[in-house]
């Protein structure tokens, strides 16, 4: 059944075919009802006090902008990750404690402290800096409107701002204006408007003031023909249109909508959207609400409203009396009063909400930190727990009670087990590659991005100016029965030529070439033309008017046919213009000079040039031009044979347009006074065929390549169009996304998106139907907006990383969607640029191909250096854990851990960064989105390399300690009872002097006062009662003698400990066996920097190929011989390399070979138990023959 609503159009509200039946739209009513409803006057336009209300009502003529980001906010939400928490959390502790110590008042006691936090502002600086450039889509959106327009007010003409347009005013548009709003056409005349912007489709559309009625089972087109959207350029003709929707009510409103829109997935799911909202309202299902049921929405919306109120709200949009009021004019109610109900929002914080928008690897970096954050709180509350139970001291202040040198040990234990490079690590690399990039002509406007693509699993791309070069092209002529090549691509005329497609012949003179060519030139208003491109400076050909013109005036240039040449002797003195009911356009010229065209009229007579459809043109055509220039009747015969090539040139989705002609006398057969419709009868009829052109976007160089590199490398390709179905079908063959040997229509692989929206226009199928559909369909066509951001949330809910392509507005909120988004630099427009991760600067589909192997590579280094550093440092921990549960002295000071972590592993982990990537590494499947970063195997070598790096690492110092204090165990090193301690003279390779401890003082026994030798354990039968310290050892007996006889001195006392020169056994031998051991690390950590760039080859292959890395490790090793031998830092940092002598860089330098040997024998094991990604497998001959293929939305990598 069926109902009018209050502007007498019908509102579906029964059970009929909604395709038919359901509410009229703007363009489907008659331009009279669309005024009245719009309450103006198509002569006097709208009032001045009207207009300014009505802008007081709706608001100004402008996009909504959602607030920018600053850099403050930016460099803030760098420092929102569990691992930066981790690193302020250990700032924090380890200042506190350094305050409460005896060198508070000391600035070297706070450098851990301050270095640690220096590294947290320079990785939020390097991120923040780097993604200053924020997404300036809407910016870029408002930019497109033309700021000033031409609306008729009071019945007069005036010019105003942009913004200042409302609904209801009748504004004038011609050649070269933008359009400032979404316009329903009252009068054109050949008005032509370029809506590649919203469609993608590079051909100028005629316009008109027709109504296309319904047709049942029929696709809507995307943009009515009577409408002219805002943002979309003029390209010929003009126009007095009806302002329908102004600012985010228009097309490119609803797009700067999506991309406004807040991304929240858990609402998608619930159907928690305005229509649908109210649709669950609609109990009965007829399309309309009850006054109850509006009630029930208001509450809903949180709209407060007296019953009163509701019900003059409700006699208001009641049309026709009977109760209820449509929901689209309830929805619009509501939006006007409150915003659409959504999901329960998540309690805004203060920083703007960054998880929903994470990339896999950030994803996988807070997971990996969480687990970090974990570890570092268990290991310090474990050595804590066990160091304070055993009483353990520091050997070098022995007076600090246990308990407090133990919370000192746990903050250095923090220090050590978080990798602080680990987030420089990853934004250095990226940035890196962020900026290698740039040489292969891809900008990347976010850094995580290019590691993003490189897990890409599927592309989807736009066709026109993505995968096609977006310029009509000429590429087929079929003139006198032959068929002609035109080879060269884009507008520079100056590349390709004309040949007969059998025999290559050159053409380019070929009478009816020559013929077709002139005449389609002279039907044309584009003119071609060598330009200077302002911003590169760089010479350019460029079309100026109809798109559709122009392959046919770049074919002309190749020929040596020129339009400004022609008009010299050819004077054009009549024109009718292109129109959709007569399917043609047509030109008339008059002969007044010599031309180098042979079949126009002789001089001083006139000659008609006709071009347009080829089925309309035949139908007007008696005769046609043979290959040497005669006439030929067109009969039944040869108009089958010229029905047939229009056929077969229409399956190859070439547009193909026919030109004709017609020579006149001196005298035109028409009279001025007579209407276009009579002319243009009188003259189209008796035209000569001259011949067919044929015409396409063709696909980009390299583009076909490309697709079979992805996938090769295991990533699929889907093409996302607003064209027809059947040309987007035979550009993915052409390119190899559909094979060209196996495809059939039918078979899934492409799909109309009316297939996803078949039921109530608006209504897409459910999720799991979607999910069905876009997991097989490698083609969608006729795809509005909304229709690729449904596609690209389908894929992401499969769980593939998903890639957008793109160059117009319409690709702008799927690119914003997407897991990552890719502009185009050179035609894309700069909505699509600011709603992009990165931009192809050459526009060349090639690049990502580059741009997934970069990002490949990049990711395969982040995993290198994540496991070095977690090796180093999982060392770390473990060698001081040891020092405290086994009671030795801790190997290693808090300043010396922190110089390890900036100097000795930071460089080294950011060369990692820079690896070369593999040979495979385009031949393998993407990882899957969740992989985490370190995965099973890849823990065990990190364990693994840890534990040997600490057996050798902690066996050095093992034979330091015994070589430099003689003891190993702290309490045994400061032992008041030693008795002797063996050191190392300088350059000696052996302990060569042994210097006994106990020393004999002589002494009084006698208690005079006064008597400065007196000690009450002096006795004078000193050799009894120390008899186990002489023994037989004639020179202890003979020292105690000595001490015996001085002067004053009856008797002798011994001090086990007494000698001063066995202080350095305390005070320098643990210093020694560090400076020794820390050497060891440096060195060690250096050649597992080397071992670490790669999983499973030995050191040796190909080991000073990364340059990056042999600059880092031999900085490592000049900061090392500063640090030693500065004078000041050296003491600072409890280096005493002049103590070692050659024993300790002995020592240290088999420690590093040893670890260097452990790890390489470790790798060579452990590499029949990696895990690589699996290979795609994926081969294709010459032909685009399958060699052997698996499923590339089925690939997955084992983790073990």
């Amino acid at each position: 059944m069926a109902a009018q609503d209050k502007r007498g159009s019908t509102v579906f509200v029964g059970e009929e075919d909604p395709s038919v039946s359901a509410p009229l739209k703007i363009h489907e009513k008659p331009i009279e009802d669309v005024i009245a409803e719009f309450q103006t006057n198509a002569e006097a336009g709208l009032s001045a006090a009207e207009a300014a209300k009505r802008l007081e009502e709706d608001g100004p003529n402008e996009l909504e902008k959602p607030p920018r980001v600053s850099l403050l906010v930016l460099f803030l939400i760098q420092l929102n990750s569990v691992i930066m928490y981790l690193l302020m959390a250990a700032v924090v502790a380890s200042a506190a404690i350094k305050a409460t110590g005896d060198d508070k008042d000391k600035f070297l006691s706070y450098v851990d402290s301050i270095a640690i936090t220096i590294i947290i502002l320079i990785n939020a600086t390097i991120a923040a800096v780097t993604e200053n450039s924020a997404n300036d889509a809407l910016e870029a959106l408002s930019s497109l409107q033309s700021p000033m327009c031409t609306v008729i007010r009071d019945g007069e003409e005036v010019s105003i701002e942009s913004k200042n347009m409302v609904r209801g005013d009748v504004v004038k548009l011609g050649t070269g204006d933008v359009v400032p709003a979404d316009v329903r056409c009252i009068k054109a005349n050949d008005f032509r408007v370029n809506e590649m912007l919203l469609t993608g489709e590079p051909e100028d559309v005629a316009k008109n003031t027709k109504i296309k009625p319904r047709v049942p089972g029929q696709p809507e087109k995307l943009t009515a023909d009577n409408m002219a959207f805002s943002s979309c350029n003029v390209k010929a003709g003009t126009c007095i249109g009806l302002v329908v929707a102004t600012g985010m009510r228009t097309r490119v409103g609803s797009i700067a909508a999506l991309l406004n829109e807040k991304r929240d997935d858990g609402a998608e799911e619930k159907g928690l959207t305005a229509s649908k909202s109210f649709a669950a309202l609609d109990k009965d299902g007829d399309g309309a609400l009850t006054y109850d049921e509006v009630t029930e929405g208001l509450k809903m919306r949180g709209i407060k409203m007296s019953d009163q109120q509701i019900k003059d709200m409700c006699a208001e949009l009641d049309a026709n009396g009977d109760g209820k009021i449509t929901i689209e004019e309830f929805d619009n109610f509501c939006l006007a009063k409150a915003p659409a109900p959504a999901a329960k929002a998540k309690k805004e914080g203060c920083l703007p909400d960054t998880k929903a928008g994470q990339t896999p690897l950030q994803a996988n970096l807070e997971a990996l930190s969480i687990k970090l954050g974990y570890m570092a709180i268990a290991v310090c509350l474990g050595v804590f727990i066990v160091g304070a139970s055993m009483g353990t001291k520091d050997p070098e202040d022995p007076d600090v009670p246990s308990w407090l040198f133990m919370i000192m040990v746990a903050v250095t234990l923090t220090v050590a087990a978080i990798p602080e490079g680990l987030p420089l690590c990853v934004t250095i690399a990226l940035s890196s590659g962020c900026s290698n990039m740039v040489k292969e002509n891809v900008l990347m406007r976010k850094i995580a991005a290019v590691e993003t693509l490189g897990s890409a699993s599927i592309i989807c791309t736009d066709k026109t100016g993505t995968l096609t070069e977006g310029k009509m092209t000429l590429v087929a002529m079929y003139a006198g029965k032959v068929d002609y090549t035109v080879t060269g691509k884009g507008f520079d005329p100056t590349v390709g030529k004309i040949t007969t497609t059998k025999g290559d012949e050159p053409a380019n003179d070929a009478g009816g070439v020559r013929a077709t060519l002139g005449s389609a030139v002279l039907c044309s208003n584009t003119t071609l033309k060598l330009e200077t491109d302002p911003d590169s400076g760089l010479a350019k050909w460029t079309p100026r008017g109809n798109s559709s013109e122009a392959p046919l005036v770049v074919a002309g240039h190749k020929c040596g046919i020129k339009l400004e040449d022609l008009e010299t002797s050819l004077t054009r003195v009549y024109e009718i213009p292109f129109s959709s009911s007569r399917k043609m356009m047509v030109t008339i010229t008059k002969t007044t000079g010599d031309t180098s065209l042979s079949h126009v009229a002789k001089s001083g007579e006139h000659t008609a040039h006709v071009k347009g459809a080829p089925n309309y043109i035949m139908e007007k055509c008696t005769s046609y031009m043979a290959a040497d220039g005669s006439i030929v009747k067109f009969d039944e015969a040869a108009k089958a044979e010229f029905t047939a090539k229009v056929d077969e040139l229409s399956s190859q989705a070439l547009r193909v347009l026919a030109i004709a002609t017609k020579n006149f006398g001196a005298k035109l057969p028409y009279g001025e006074e007579e209407e276009t419709d009579a002319k243009f009868g009188k003259i189209v009829n008796g035209l000569t065929l001259c011949g067919l052109c044929a015409s396409i976007d063709p696909e980009r160089d390299g583009v076909k390549d490309s697709v079979l590199q992805s996938r090769q490398a295991g990533v699929r390709v889907v093409m996302i169009t607003g064209d027809y179905l059947k040309t987007a079908i035979a550009i993915a063959k052409n390119i190899n996304i559909l094979n060209r040997h196996t495809f059939t229509e039918g078979n899934g692989e492409a799909t109309d998106c009316g297939a996803l929206r078949p039921h109530k226009e608006g209504e897409y199928l459910s999720n799991p139907e979607i999910d069905a559909l876009t997991k097989t369909t490698s083609v969608f066509a006729r795809a509005k907006p909304e229709d690729k951001l449904e596609i690209v949330k389908s894929l992401q809910r499969q769980g593939f990383v998903c890639a957008m392509t793109g160059d117009g507005v319409n690709d702008a909120p799927a690119l914003n969607r997407a897991d990552i988004g890719v502009a185009m630099g050179l035609e894309g427009t700069e909505v699509a640029k600011g709603a992009s991760d990165m931009i192809l600067t050459d526009d060349n589909f090639c690049s990502i191909v580059k741009a997934i192997e970069k990002g490949r590579t990049i990711y395969a280094g982040i995993q290198k250096f994540v496991s070095f550093i977690m090796s180093v440092h999982f060392a770390e921990v473990l060698q001081i854990f040891l020092c405290i549960v086994s009671s030795i002295p801790v190997m290693r000071q808090p300043l010396q851990i922190l110089f390890l972590i900036l100097v000795t592993d930071l460089p080294p982990s950011i060369a990692l960064g820079f690896e070369p990537g593999e040979a495979l590494t385009m031949k393998r499947a993407p990882r899957p989105k969740t992989q985490p970063i370190v995965m099973n195997w890849m823990w065990r070598g990190i364990v693994a390399n840890g534990l040997i790096l600490t057996v050798c690492i902690f066996y050095t110092y093992m034979i330091a300690l015994w070589a430099y204090a003689g003891a190993f165990i702290s309490t045994e090193i400061i032992d008041p009872t030693r008795t002797s301690c063996a050191i190392w003279e300088k350059d000696k390779m052996t302990p060569t002097l042994k210097i006994d401890c106990g020393l004999w003082t002589g002494c009084n026994t006698s208690a005079a006062a006064g008597d400065a030798l007196y000690n009450a354990a002096c006795t004078t039968d000193y050799a009894t009662e120390w008899a186990n310290i002489i023994g037989s050892s004639v020179a202890e007996r003979a020292e105690a003698d000595a001490a015996a006889t001085i002067a004053g001195a009856d008797g002798a006392v011994y001090t086990p400990h007494g000698n001063p020169d066995c202080a350095v056994c305390i005070e320098e031998s643990i210093r020694r066996a560090r400076t020794a051991t820390f050497i060891s690390l440096v060195w060690a950590e250096g050649v597992r920097a080397y071992c670490s760039r790669s999983f499973e080859n030995p050191i040796w292959v190909q080991m000073f190929s990364n340059t990056s890395m042999n600059k880092a490790v031999a900085l490592a090793q000049v900061t090392l011989f500063i640090a030693l031998y500065l004078p000041g830092l050296n003491h600072v940092l409890g280096l005493y390399v002049d103590e070692i002598h050659g024993w300790g860089w002995f020592i240290a330098f088999q420690g590093a070979v040893a670890c260097g040997v452990g790890c390489e024998l470790y790798k060579f094991i452990a590499k029949q138990f990696l895990e690589e990604a699996e290979l795609a497998g994926y081969e294709e001959d010459e032909d685009g023959n399958v060699k052997s293929s698996v499923k590339t939305d089925e690939v997955a990598i084992t983790v073990k």
